[in-house]
């Protein structure tokens, strides 16, 4: 029987300068080092993950299970903390863009195979299809309709109109606050928050952009911050060809939903391919001092050992970390050979190369991590991406007219979604006119689904 499993995320590499200190977009590093430092078990509970992810990984090569095709397909829900602004604008992003993000992540983790509606789009003839899809949810968790997408006011949280999200371990933080006030449960949703801004750093791009973590373990303070959080204007997708009308407006470029994908790279258990450090040795922990964390020197990732150390994926290089820049062509000092595409271009590095690609090792990786932890097991067999109802046809978007609008003629365009579990072929809609009818019929070859 096929499994399929959903969900949704990306990584826009800006970073800023204060006091010549680099920001790191991704503040997975500090929180990682964190966790080491002050969750007692931590370390052990990613040894054993790891080592976990290692013997079925191993296995797998011999057996070629890896190879199976599985679909893993996960329902997920996006949490919108606005300040007060209307739906649509500025933080509270529209249901388009929160759609268009998804629609990225699918093109993105199935390297556009079979993606329908797709436009052509730079996906990467270099990555592979991690054979992992993402719903937004269509059942809440008391088993009522849903479009997957929840909003709140953030005055409700202490700093939130001010700073934004404030990560655990930062002063003043509302993170634990807010993901038990609004999260879903999560053995059945992954949850998604879209934020102002992260750690009071601004919303438009620059810093700390998103983060995430890996799976977690019993009752402690990561599997409360079981999560992606990212800002509003590092979510969203554009490919060739789409209207994007929230394009430069509320997304900033490159528009790959490339803060989304990383992140969820990590809530999947993939390190950034610049991690070489040992989770024993806490002074090897180096995120959030402003710089990359890798050193050539102290690295402890070789050839004979890449499946164990490192990023333990042996099909990407030992570097440094590329903070906004683009090493391709250039000499990777930590090898002393140039950087091969699978590191240059790979989402899970900060990397500006086009496109970004995941490797057959991150493919084998996430995979074998979905196998061993009982929250994103729980994932794989939630309902959450089931229609409640067999046929739900609804309204999903009125493009015209638009705004206020008085004249004799209206010329009307709507957008229809099926939101249930069974193709519609054919549909009816009723048009009234002055409580006059107007009948008209939309039909569709057998087989497709609106």
């Amino acid at each position: 029987m096929k499994k399929i499993f959903t969900l949704a995320l990306g990584l826009i590499f800006a970073y800023s300068a204060t006091a010549q200190q680099l920001v790191e977009p991704c503040s997975f590093d500090p929180i990682f080092k964190q966790q080491i430092q002050n969750e007692p078990g931590f370390i052990e509970h990613i040894k054993n993950l790891d080592n976990q992810i290692y013997q079925l990984v191993e296995k797998a090569k011999k057996d070629n299970s890896h190879k199976a095709g599985t679909i893993l397909k996960i329902p997920i829900v996006f949490h919108i903390i606005h300040r007060g602004t209307a739906e649509g604008v500025a933080e509270n992003i529209s249901v388009a863009q929160v759609e268009s993000a998804v629609r990225g992540m699918n093109v993105f983790y199935r390297n556009n195979k079979n993606w329908p509606n797709t436009p052509v789009n730079p996906f990467s003839p270099n990555s592979v299809d991690l054979e992992i899809e993402f719903c937004l949810a269509q059942r809440d968790p008391n088993g009522l309709p849903t479009n997957g997408i929840t909003r709140v006011d953030g005055a409700k949280y202490p700093f939130y109109q001010d700073q934004g999200w404030i990560n655990q371990g930062q002063a003043n933080s509302n993170e634990v606050e807010i993901i038990n006030d609004q999260g879903w449960n999560k053995n059945k949703y992954y949850n998604v928050f879209v934020v102002a801004e992260i750690n009071n750093q601004g919303g438009g791009g620059s810093g700390n952009v998103g983060n995430a973590n890996f799976p977690p373990s019993g009752s402690t303070p990561s599997a409360t911050n079981d999560r992606t959080v990212v800002i509003w204007k590092s979510t969203g997708y554009c490919g060739t060809g789409d209207p994007c009308p929230f394009k430069n407006t509320s997304l900033v470029a490159p528009y790959d939903n490339g803060t989304m994908n990383h992140e969820m790279g990590h809530a999947f258990s993939l390190y950034h391919t610049f991690h070489d450090k040992d989770p024993n040795d806490l002074s090897e922990q180096g995120g959030g001092t402003g710089q990359p964390v890798a050193s050539c020197n102290n690295a402890n990732e070789t050839a004979a050992n890449c499946a164990t150390s490192g990023d333990r994926c042996c099909d990407t290089q030992r570097h440094l970390g590329n903070l906004g820049t683009c090493p391709t062509g250039k000499t990777n000092e930590c090898i002393g050979a140039p950087y091969d595409v699978f590191t240059a271009n790979n989402c899970m590095n900060y990397t500006n190369c086009q496109p970004l690609l995941f490797t057959a090792g991150q493919r084998d990786r996430i995979k074998a991590a979905f196998s061993t932890n009982t929250v994103r097991i729980n994932l794989t067999n939630s309902d959450g991406c089931n229609s409640v109802f067999a046929y739900d046809l609804g309204i999903n978007t009125i493009s015209q007219p638009s705004g206020f609008y008085c004249d004799v003629n209206v010329s009307g365009k709507i957008g229809v979604k099926n939101y249930g579990a069974n193709t519609i072929t054919s549909a009816t809609f009723d048009i009234l006119v002055d409580n006059v009818s107007v009948t008209t019929y939309l039909d569709r070859n057998p087989g497709s689904k609106l």
